[in-house]
């Protein structure tokens, strides 16, 4: 991880300026990098663009599964309560 920080411009990746905004333009680059979905960005911030972009999702590792199930289900709870806001 320390040499993702560096590639999206975090010299101090303990710095929350610098962690938020390196983390913020990775996450952009990887939606660019798998066109939006959702499964595959979620799997590379976990896992790691380079191996998931070989992969495309014929991953095995329990970990990474349950991890892009644990994102899923947050953005659709939180998608829900959005819907929920903008209908009042």
């Amino acid at each position: 991880m320390p040499a993702t920080a560096r590639r999206f411009g975090a010299s101090q990746p303990f710095d929350p300026e610098q962690n938020i905004a390196a983390g913020t333009r990775y996450v952009t680059t990887l939606m660019w990098e798998f066109h939006g979905e959702m499964r595959l960005v979620a799997a590379a911030y976990y896992a790691g663009d380079r191996w998931v972009g070989k992969r495309l999702l014929e991953y095995r590792n329990p970990d990474v599964v349950a991890y892009v199930e644990a994102v899923r289900r947050q953005y659709e709870r939180r998608k829900h309560l959005t819907d929920q806001l903008q209908r009042r």
